[in-house]
């Protein structure tokens, strides 16, 4: 048998090279799978319960109770920014409260993309303690929760559960399209929070 010249085996071994380069990934993926069977749908990392598909929710104007600037009203969602929003029918008492020390905990500890994250609560007017607000959360924005459009809102926050917006004590994440996205429910944990806040702002390319 004549020995093969080293040109032509040189040139056998690049396609090989070649060829475990390109199918190499589908001969692991093929694998895998038949070894350790399909990957669960549904699996996700984050900790909050997504909105499926995102919802689009249309703009509302209400109140302004205590903010920073001097506008008597305000729209939702906040344009080009991802919103943050909690509802405290009976008042801001002390679980609305930890709430709003929570988020406002986390919203620091982005660091620079904390700009990126608006804090919106809504509450009556009645008997609300705008000096507290001013005081301790100067950069949350509070809306009233019996004028303007709040009924729109409260409609477009309506989920699956039946559980009505301004009883469930939830925190609603809409993206900075306007999208709701994302909930939490009450009694959340705030790490689990502050984790997805980050996994959100660090995949995302807008807000």
């Amino acid at each position: 048998m004549s020995e093969i010249d080293p040109r032509t085996r040189r040139f056998r071994i690049t396609l090989i090279l070649v060829f475990l380069v390109c199918a190499g990934p589908f001969i692991l993926a093929w694998l895998w799978y038949a070894f350790q069977g399909a990957p669960e749908l549904g699996t996700t990392t984050n900790a909050g319960d997504l909105v499926y598909p995102a919802r689009p929710m249309e703009p509302v104007t209400l109140p302004v109770i205590a903010a920073r600037g001097d506008e008597a009203e305000r729209q939702l969602p906040v344009e080009r920014r991802w919103t943050v929003l909690y509802i405290a029918a009976e008042g801001c008492g002390a679980d609305c409260r930890e709430v709003m020390w929570a988020t406002r905990q986390i919203r620091l500890s982005l660091g620079r993309d904390m700009g990126r994250v608006h804090r919106v609560l809504l509450v009556p007017a009645e008997g609300a303690d705008r000096d507290w607000f001013r005081s301790e959360h100067e950069d949350l924005t509070v809306l009233d929760l019996h004028q303007g459009e709040a009924a729109d809102l409260l409609e477009q926050l309506n989920l699956e559960d039946g559980a009505q917006p301004r009883d469930a004590g939830r925190l609603y994440i809409i993206d900075p399209l306007g999208n709701l996205m994302m909930y939490f429910p009450a009694g959340f944990d705030p790490d689990d929070f502050m984790d997805d806040m980050k996994r959100l702002l660090r995949v995302s390319q807008i807000g």
